[in-house]
């Protein structure tokens, strides 16, 4: 947006190399939704394009919930592969809210049901909560 200070460089003219490096950013983080959503807001804000703006917002929160979903069954299964009773219990309550955001989530599902059977053995869960 510094490019709008300088007398020599016009608005529509920084407008547009600004649009160029956040589409490049867009490109080189493979749609990662930060990008997506700061090419989202300057799309509303400054190009008026809201159907535009819109489609970029989605497919912005569309890349965080999957990255979320993928993270969130990253962590629970490593703290299952720790087996120690804190790492379990973090697994167990990080379980409880991954199903609730994505109950149909088939790596969700199985990363909690392996903690839930880790759990119980280590005498966390009685043996039918499972």
């Amino acid at each position: 947006m510094r490019l709008t200070d300088q007398p020599e460089v016009g608005t529509e003219e920084a407008f547009a190399e600004i649009q160029r490096l956040l589409d490049q950013a867009v490109l080189a983080s493979g749609r990662s939704a930060p990008a997506l959503l700061e090419l989202a807001h300057f799309t509303d804000t400054f190009l008026a394009s809201p159907e535009q703006a819109e489609k970029l917002f989605e497919e912005s929160v569309s890349s965080a919930l999957h990255a979320l979903e993928n993270s969130w069954a990253g962590l629970i299964d490593f703290w299952v592969m720790e087996r120690r009773k804190d790492t379990l219990e973090k697994a167990l309550k990080l379980g409880e809210l991954a199903e609730r955001v994505f109950p149909e989530s088939p790596r969700i599902l199985n990363v909690v049901e392996d903690a839930r059977e880790k759990a119980a053995r280590a005498g966390l869960l009685p043996s039918d909560e499972r």
